[in-house]
């Protein structure tokens, strides 16, 4: 798969090995990059090592994720039920 930013950086065009292409249209964030990447990380519940491989995080970072992130951004971690 390869994926490249268009000119004004407001989409993302990837293209499959089968051939398909796809479109997406991304906004810029108003969260730290840290943020984002922290936000990345306990939602995949992997970090990426320095060669760029996923590395799995144990429970107990995990858990300094929620903590740090819910601190920060409330409302993304309220129940909705």
């Amino acid at each position: 798969m390869r994926a490249s930013f268009s000119p004004d950086e407001r989409e993302i065009v990837t293209a499959g090995s089968d051939g398909t292409a796809r479109v997406f249209v991304v906004s810029r964030a108003d969260e730290p990059v840290d943020d984002l990447v922290q936000m990345a990380q306990l939602l995949s519940a992997h970090r990426l090592d320095p060669a760029g491989g996923l590395v799995p995080l144990d429970n107990h970072s995990l858990s300094n994720l929620w903590q740090t992130l819910r601190g920060k951004y409330p409302d993304l971690f309220r129940n909705t039920r």
